[in-house]
């Protein structure tokens, strides 16, 4: 476990055991991820931006938050500083679609417990924030390999772009030809759906 900041405790009574902190600017996500929630026993309290979120801070304890990084004011590394000081037992998980490798260190450094990319299945989500054991459940599908994903990402370009293999290649920022060959190795590749 990382070291957290700040002893004291929150301004409220303990957190009932369940009680998840949603920071999320896209409520049909948030929604999405509180049902979820419910669904696990769960009370979910969801919050789109950082001044409520430290509103929401300030007057509940959590056991467990969820944040993205990046909203229109604020930034989610504020939420993260609140709930490592306000509430440090407090168990976070960054769930963001602008990520890079410093970002994720440096989240991790302000006191987040992992940093989930989106999309993300949000059963998998649920697992990791109460830190269940995700590489040896029994319901867990098979990620799928970066050259299935590669695959059928071109295979969507390529059917968006009306089969046509020059218009397809300058949307993939390819050459044309290189384009033809991986088409030509991976004939399912053109299948329809």
């Amino acid at each position: 476990m990382f070291a957290r900041r700040g002893l004291g405790n929150s301004a409220s009574a303990p957190a009932p055991i369940g009680a998840v902190l949603i920071v999320e600017p896209d409520t049909t996500l948030s929604m999405e991820v509180g049902r979820h929630f419910s669904m696990n026993g769960l009370k979910p309290t969801i919050v789109d931006g950082v001044e409520s979120a430290i509103g929401a801070i300030s007057h509940t304890a959590f056991s467990y938050a969820i944040t993205e990084l990046k909203f229109d004011k604020g930034s989610g590394f504020d939420v993260l500083n609140a709930l490592s000081e306000h509430q440090p037992n407090c168990r976070i998980v960054v769930f963001t679609s602008h990520c890079t490798p410093g970002i994720a260190m440096r989240a991790v450094r302000a006191g987040a417990e992992d940093v989930i990319p989106k999309p993300t299945d949000i059963d998998f989500l649920i697992g990791i924030l109460l830190g269940r054991d995700m590489l040896h459940a029994p319901d867990a599908a098979p990620l799928p390999t970066p050259n299935s994903i590669r695959d059928e990402h071109i295979r969507e370009v390529f059917l968006s772009s009306g089969s046509n293999m020059a218009r397809a290649a300058n949307r993939l920022s390819m050459h044309r030809r290189t384009l033809q060959r991986i088409m030509k190795r991976l004939p399912d590749l053109r299948a329809t759906r």
